[in-house]
Order: C-alpha cells, then structure tokens, then sequence
C-alpha cells in the first residue's frame, strides 16, 4: 500500500501497520458505498427497462385481437416492447446488480476484519504477525477491487 521506513520498534510498527489497516479500512468502506450504489442503479435500471417491455408486449397482445385498432398500434408496441427487451439482455442489470451487492458484502467484509484486527487483535499479537494479518486483508482487498468491471 504505501511505502513506509522500516519501524525501529515492536511498539512503532504496530502504529504503522495500524494506520494502514486504518488506511485500507477507509478505502473498503468507500468502495462498499460505490457497490451499493452500483447496485442500486442496476436495480432500477431492471425495472426501467423491464417494466414498459411488458407493458408494451401486454399491448401488443391485447391490441392485436382487437378489430378496432390499427396493425401499425400493435407492430409499433411490439417493436418497442423487443427493443426494450434487448436493451436489458444486452445490459443484464439484474446480474450486474447482483454482482455488486457481492462485492458489496466482500469489502464489507474486509472493512469489518481491517477495524478488528486494528482495534482488538493488534495490541495481543508479536508485530510480525500483525503484519502477516495486514498482507492478508489488502490481499483480499486487491483481489475484490480486481474483480471489479467498473
């Protein structure tokens, strides 16, 4: 993460190693914040697109029988009720969505572990330890944040 001197003590480098897992701790919550966010426009996104798609094939349908209404009513909300469809295969938010509550939950996850190991693990254990503890967690967080196509 970041480049530090090498500690001349137990005590000063359990302060380094606590401020990067401060560090990495900040850096998991704001990228769980950025996955719901995600996920939440992805959601939306679902229902926008999917919604008027069968609103308009319902229509289509119930227009097509109807002797009243023109082919042209019905071939335009077919058209629209497929392309409606398209757009959301091609987009596939539902499983966007999903992907990102994942990671949400992940960097979550790897937040929570960064605090404990900080805050009740790291004054009981031998710095080299402690230090093994924080290669971990940033391992988990690069290999989540790596994962990620946005």
């Amino acid at each position: 993460m970041a480049d530090n001197p090498a500690p001349s003590s137990s005590g000063d480098a359990k302060a380094v190693i606590s401020d990067l897992l401060a560090e990495l701790e900040e850096k998991a919550k704001a990228s769980e914040r950025a996955y719901a966010r995600f996920r939440r426009r992805f959601e939306m996104l679902y229902y926008v697109l999917g919604v008027p798609a069968t609103v308009f094939a319902a229509v289509a349908s119930a227009t097509a029988f109807a002797e009243s209404v023109s082919n042209q009513v019905v071939g335009i909300c077919a058209a629209i009720a497929a392309g409606l469809a398209g757009i959301q295969t091609l987009v596939r938010a539902d499983r966007r969505a999903r992907f990102n509550q994942t990671q949400q939950f992940v960097m979550s996850r790897i937040a929570n572990d960064a605090t404990s190991l900080r805050k009740i693990t790291l004054n009981s254990i031998p710095a080299e330890r402690a230090k093994a503890e924080l290669d971990a967690v940033q391992e988990r967080y690069i290999s989540a944040r790596d994962k990620s196509p946005e």
